[in-house]
């Protein structure tokens, strides 16, 4: 299974002086809705993974 946690995506970075477009590692952030007897509850947003531990430490 892949790892959707973080991706690879161009950025501008930018120094004392000028930007410079450079690969950078990034973040993924995605949302979760957690129902409770199939009525929404919450929405979050969370970096994938682990997404049952989440929902159970939430509630």
């Amino acid at each position: 299974m892949r790892d959707r946690s973080s991706h690879r995506a161009g950025v501008l970075r930018y120094g004392e002086e000028a930007g410079a477009r450079v690969e950078d590692q990034l973040a993924a952030e995605e949302p979760l809705e957690i129902r409770v007897g199939g009525a929404p509850l919450t929405v979050m947003m969370r970096t994938p993974g682990h997404e049952r531990e989440l929902a159970l430490g939430f509630l």
